[in-house]
């Protein structure tokens, strides 16, 4: 399978793109902090794809998609597993913190790798996609928001 992990650069993204590259799968992993990505790629396999994109910026997202297909030699399967949440009562963050939050766990995942990746495979059937945006599993705390 060639596979394509959006939000690998840590948690659930890095073990997911890390144990499908252990399997024997193709895999490119996509971040923003790409040093992570090196690392998660060297911890995968040898062929690992590390690929910088922000999923805030469109054009990032495209670059990256045509680079993971590319480099793949075609996309089978993508997993979205960005998320970030500030872990703070509720009321100590401005609207500008939840305009990111909303950037990345979202918007994002709506129109930021996820159409591109389907516009990239000539196929009839529609692609496997597997999104996911919670940015820790931490219980939450009083007066914090619960993100499932």
């Amino acid at each position: 399978m060639r596979a394509v992990v959006v939000g690998a650069s840590s948690g659930l993204g890095r073990c997911i793109g890390v144990d499908l590259g252990r399997r024997g799968d193709q895999v490119a992993l996509l971040a923003r902090r790409y040093d992570r990505l090196v690392d998660a790629a060297k911890e995968a396999s040898p062929g690992t794809l590390a690929i910088a994109c922000d999923v805030t910026d469109e054009s990032s997202c495209q670059a990256a998609i045509e680079e993971a297909a590319a480099g793949l030699g075609g996309i089978d399967a993508l997993v979205y597993a960005t998320g970030i949440g500030p872990l703070a009562p509720i009321e100590k963050h401005d609207a500008d913190t939840w305009r990111r939050v909303l950037e990345t766990n979202v918007i994002g995942a709506a129109v930021s790798p996820t159409p591109r990746f389907r516009i990239s495979r000539p196929r009839a059937v529609s692609p496997p996609t597997c999104p996911h945006s919670a940015p820790r599993s931490h219980p939450p705390g009083r007066g914090s928001p619960a993100i499932t």
